[in-house]
Formats: C-alpha cells, sequence, structure tokens
C-alpha cells in the first residue's frame, strides 16, 4: 500500500486493517456549498473527508468525540445524522438540495467529516475511525507494507526529509525536477497498526547525494562540515556522501574500524584522520532492514 494510499483510506501510515471501514471523498459534493466555513476551506485547495455509520450514535458519544478532536488540534467535528431521508444535525439547514440528496444516498446513520487540508485533518479522521468503529476481531493478525512515502515533508517552512537523507529517491529524474513531490525507496511494515520497522534502499551515486543534500538545503560547508563530525555508526553513510568541498578533502576521525570488510579494511585503529577518498564507494544493499535511521 502506497503512503497515498494509507493517507487517504486510512487518514494514518499506520492503519489497523482488522477496521473494516474507510475514508471517503466528498470533495466535490460540496464545491458550490453555501456553508461559509467550508467554502473558504475549499477556496484554498482543502479537502472534505468523511466516515459514515451503519447505525445511529448518540449525541453524548458525539459531543465525546467533538471535544477530543478539538483537543487534537481539530476544529471539532462535521457531522448530519440520516434518519428515513431527513437530515439533522447543526449544518443541516445550510445543506442545498444536491448536498442533501447526496446525504441521503449515504443510508441512514450518522456522516462525520472533516474539512481542511489533507494531511492537516488525516490525524482527525484516524481517530474518528478508532473511536468509532473497533476491529473485528481481537485475534487477527494484518500485516502490511506502506511505501511510497513523500521524499520531504515541510516542517515550519522548510524542506525536511521524511526518513533520512541517505534515502535513494524512487525517480531521480522527478526528484531533480520536483523534489517537493518525489517519493522514496522507504518502506515501513506495519501490523494492527502499530510499526514493527522502517527501512530505506540508500542512495549509491554520490552525485545523486550532493544533489539531495543541496535541495535539502545544506550548504557545500554544511556537507562537510557534518561528515567530519560523522560517528562510527554512521559510516555506512559516508561512501555515498560527496568527498570534497571548495578544493578541501572532507576527513573522518576517532574511527577504528579496521579490517571492517564494509570499507575494505583500508581504516586502522589509530584514531588518526583519514580522507574520504580513501573509503571505497562500495554498492548500497538493496534493503536496510533496521527498525529506525
Amino acid at each position: 500500500m502506497t503512503f497515498s494510499e494509507a493517507i487517504s483510506l486510512y487518514g494514518t501510515d499506520k492503519p489497523d486493517l482488522r477496521i473494516k471501514e474507510t475514508i471517503s471523498d466528498c470533495t466535490e459534493v460540496f464545491k458550490a456549498t453555501e456553508i461559509n466555513f467550508l467554502s473558504d476551506i475549499l477556496n484554498k485547495e482543502g479537502v472534505i473527508r468523511f466516515l459514515k455509520t451503519d447505525d445511529s450514535i448518540t449525541r453524548k458519544i458525539i459531543d465525546q468525540l467533538d471535544q477530543e478532536l478539538k483537543e487534537l488540534g481539530s476544529n471539532g467535528l462535521g457531522w448530519f445524522k440520516i434518519e428515513n431521508k431527513d437530515i439533522s444535525g447543526p449544518l443541516s439547514k445550510l445543506i442545498s438540495e444536491s448536498e442533501k440528496e447526496f446525504l441521503i444516498s449515504q443510508g441512514n446513520g450518522v456522516f462525520l467529516f472533516q474539512a481542511g487540508q489533507e494531511m492537516e485533518i488525516a490525524p482527525f479522521l484516524d481517530h474518528i475511525r478508532r473511536y468509532i468503529f473497533k476491529p473485528t476481531t481481537e485475534e487477527q493478525f494484518t500485516f502490511c507494507w506502506i511505501d511510497n512515502f513523500p521524499y520531504f515533508e515541510v516542517e515550519n517552512g522548510n524542506l525536511q526529509p521524511s526518513h533520512h537523507p541517505f534515502t535513494a529517491p524512487t525517480n531521480e529524474d522527478d526528484f531533480i525536477d520536483n523534489p517537493e513531490l518525489s517519493t522514496a525507496l522507504h518502506y515501513d511494515l506495519v501490523l494492527n497498526g502499530v510499526e514493527l520497522g522502517s527501512g530505506s534502499q540508500r542512495i549509491s551515486n554520490p552525485d545523486l547525494q550532493r544533489i539531495v543534500l543541496e535541495k535539502w538545503g545544506l550548504s557545500n560547508e554544511e556537507i562537510v562540515d557534518k561528515i567530519s563530525k560523522t560517528s562510527e555508526s554512521e559510516l555506512d553513510y559516508i561512501r555515498a556522501y560527496p568527498v570534497a568541498s571548495q578544493g578541501k578533502a572532507a576527513y573522518v576521525s576517532n574511527v577504528e574500524m579496521k579490517d571492517n570488510p564494509m570499507f575494505g579494511g583500508v581504516l586502522s585503529n589509530d584514531k588518526k584522520a583519514y580522507p574520504l577518498s580513501s573509503i571505497p564507494l562500495l554498492p548500497a544493499l538493496p534493503v536496510n532492514c533496521r527498525n529506525s535511521d
């Protein structure tokens, strides 16, 4: 399952597949809505996503869920109750005929929705799904692989690797042209809503590694500085790093890697500084199964 599919259907990249109900999209239905806050969200390229129960739920449950969503950062729970083609709820008097027809077509039950930017409302939808719906059985193991993660995430207006900056892009050309839209060869193994482990395919092309670090926003000086402070546990990353910047060789110091086959046994244990050019650029392993990198 791709990351995009997981977010669209479950609101999380750690879905519990024992819960059969999934999230649906109704953005197009409300494109011309007269509900002001929804109209404002859609004008900013937001989306409307929903889940629907087959049975009615009490107002107490709705209010409790609304409070929990607000504590998580949501503006609150949007909802309509549908019963024998009658629609009730705080917004029921504001909907158009086409919107009413759509809601009635969903059948009796409670229509629970969130509106906003997809990644912002995803955790709220995940919470609704797990709060209202329960696993079909507690004794079932539902594994899934999640892949095609976005290469970068935006944090405080800055690009940050979603896994780490040594992960290979899914498509190098796409990454160079549109790094913000590129995906990574990064994967997670999930069981019953719990991430068991993650890994990635590493970059083995030094030129591509330089491009990744530059897209991340690192200067040549920062690249060299990071390399010079690299710990022994990170030496397996170094073979993919650029080896020089502005005519100055990058060095690794205080390493004890004598006879380590990963580096061809070129390093000694005398804790001197060695130029990175002495470290062979070995092919990247196709799969890295560390729990976290």
